[in-house]
C-alpha cells in the first residue's frame, strides 16, 4: 500500500501501518475531536477578520482542518484488515468510515477545493 501526502506529516503511511490498531483508532478519534474544536474556532474567528493576524490564522487553519492524517490511519487500519468493505470489523474503529476507495475520493475532493496555496506545516 502507497500513499504519499499532499502536505508534510508528522508520519510516514509504513509508520502508521506499525502502529497497534487500537493506537491507531483512538488517534483518529482524538485528531477528529481536536479539528471539531478547530472548527468552532475559525467560526468564531470569522467576526475578527478585519485584523491581518486573524485572517492568516484562518488561512493557516484550513491546512490543519484537511484529515490528511486521519485518512493515513484509516488506510493504515484498512491494511490490517480492521475495516474492510464499509463495515468495521473491530468495536475499536466503529466510527462512521468510507471504504479506502471513497476515502481516497473524498480526501481528493475536499484538498480541491481549497487549492494548491495552503502553507506548509
Amino acid at each position: 500500500m502507497e500513499y504519499n501526502p499532499r502536505y508534510p506529516q508528522p508520519f510516514t503511511l509504513e509508520q502508521a501501518i506499525a502502529l497497534d490498531p487500537e493506537v491507531a483508532s483512538d488517534e483518529i478519534g482524538r485528531l477528529q475531536n481536536s479539528i471539531a474544536h478547530l472548527q468552532r474556532t475559525q467560526n468564531e474567528l470569522r467576526d475578527y477578520t478585519e485584523d491581518s493576524d486573524v485572517r492568516q490564522a484562518i488561512e493557516e487553519n484550513k491546512v490543519t482542518m484537511r484529515d490528511e492524517r486521519i485518512f493515513m490511519l484509516k488506510l493504515a487500519l484498512t491494511h490490517h484488515g480492521i475495516y474492510q468493505g464499509g463495515s468495521p470489523s473491530n468495536a475499536a474503529a466503529s466510527s462512521s468510515w468510507e471504504n479506502t476507495s471513497e476515502l481516497n475520493s473524498t480526501f481528493a475532493k475536499r484538498n480541491d477545493i481549497e487549492g494548491d496555496s495552503g502553507i506548509y506545516l
